[in-house]
């Protein structure tokens, strides 16, 4: 790609929440971009109109007033052809990131909006290209059932659901595969890329096979049908579905107008190759390929069992359901009838509890009614003694006086 003519804009608004730059003004910004080398070969500071040039690039920077209290907030604005542009963006994100802004934002690339122009022809040539070759191998190959027999259940629905976000040509048109997905396409080759036989097939030629392991890789290879072999060969040996899902991601970030780098476009662009030469073989061989009826039948009657399995699973769950239903219905009664019961218990335990507390409670009183009798006795008989007591110490005192007088 070559757009050195072309002069191209890349915006970017940077704020620092945190306080932690020491940048102050937009003229601080512009000397330190102007210090950083990387990006210059001889370049020339305007301060009048806060703008750095370089040949035919430029730098400015604009304060942008904040209501949101972030009063260091900047609009960068760099032009610049592709070839010097595309390499310095990153350079400039990670230099404004170094001086503790922390919160950036692309507010306008062009140099993103120049690979994706790029790009998305590419792709749009890619995605049809591949409907055209699954549009002639089945149809031609398989028959004018081979979306019933081939799609998943997923994949008919996605479709069905979408069909009528086009009317105009579906009206005259079977335009299922234009419904379809990037990857959606990529499943189709993929799964035909392990091909079918029929179990019988198998077992009678692994039972007549030699136990040597030449007749092993004879067998082997006999057991791939042309079906299997056609696929194999044209998509799956030339790592066909890793290619296409690499594409898949870029054509993603098209589609949701992503920011690009000159990587993306080169992986674009080698692997537009690869993928479109690997799919313009193929439908140019597919006149070639001849299926004989066994393996058309082959092909249907493995999808079929595929469904078959299906059923058969869903059909097990839901008899599974059914039966623990019935089990939870059958053990409905005994443990509604347990439920009474041990409620009838508990009233039972709650009456005796109260019973037993009552009882215990008189008996209690009568313990302390008891014991305040004793006490009350004792202290009477003990009020006795200490009357009589006084009454003996009084009289031996009256005796001793009595003495001590006649002896004076």
């Amino acid at each position: 790609m070559n757009y050195s003519s072309t002069t191209l804009n890349f915006e970017i608004l940077a704020l620092d929440t945190s306080e932690k730059s020491n940048v102050k003004s937009a003229i601080d910004l512009l000397y330190l971009f102007r210090s950083y080398g990387e990006l210059w070969k001889n370049a020339s500071l305007d301060e009048r109109n806060l703008m750095i040039t370089d040949g035919d690039a430029t730098l400015e920077v604009q304060k942008v007033n904040s209501d949101v209290g972030v009063d260091k907030t900047f609009l960068i604005k760099i032009t610049g052809n592709y070839d010097w542009l595309e390499a310095k963006r990153i350079n400039i994100l990670n230099f404004l990131y170094s001086q503790k802004f922390d919160s950036l934002y692309v507010l306008l690339d062009q140099v993103s909006e120049q690979i994706a122009c790029t790009l998305y022809p590419l792709i749009y040539q890619l995605e049809n290209t591949l409907r055209t070759y699954l549009t002639k191998f089945m149809v031609t190959k398989v028959g004018l059932s081979w979306w019933k027999i081939t799609a998943t259940n997923e994949l008919s629905k996605k479709v069905n659901d979408r069909k009528n976000n086009e009317k105009e040509f579906s009206e005259f048109i079977d335009n299922k595969l234009y419904l379809a997905d990037f990857g959606d396409l990529g499943q189709l080759i993929y799964k035909h890329s392990s091909g079918f036989i029929t179990k019988e097939d198998i077992l009678k030629k692994i039972f007549e096979v030699e136990e040597t392991p030449e007749a092993i890789r004879k067998l082997k290879n006999e057991l791939q049908s042309n079906y299997q072999k056609f696929f194999c060969e044209h998509f799956k040996d030339k790592n066909f579905q890793k290619k296409w899902e690499e594409m898949e991601k870029i054509r993603h970030k098209v589609a949701h107008n992503n920011l690009f780098t000159n990587s993306d476009l080169e992986t674009g662009k080698e692997l537009f190759e690869d993928l479109i030469n690997i799919i313009t073989t193929a439908t140019e061989e597919v006149d070639k390929v001849i299926l004989q009826q066994e393996e058309k039948e082959a092909i249907e009657e493995s999808i079929e069992n595929s469904f078959e399995e299906l059923d058969n699973f869903i059909s097990i769950i839901t008899e599974t359901k059914e039966s623990a239903n019935r089990a939870l219905s059958s053990l409905s009664e005994p443990l509604s009838k347990m439920l009474s019961e041990t409620s009838s218990i508990q009233k039972s335990l709650r009456q005796s509890t109260r019973g037993v507390t009552q009882k215990l409670s008189e008996e209690y009183d009568k313990s302390m009614q008891s014991q305040q009798e004793v006490v009350k006795h004792f202290s009477e008989r003990l009020s006795e003694q200490t009357n009589q007591c006084s009454t003996v110490k009084h009289k031996n005192n009256a005796k001793r006086n009595k003495k001590s007088n006649k002896e004076t």
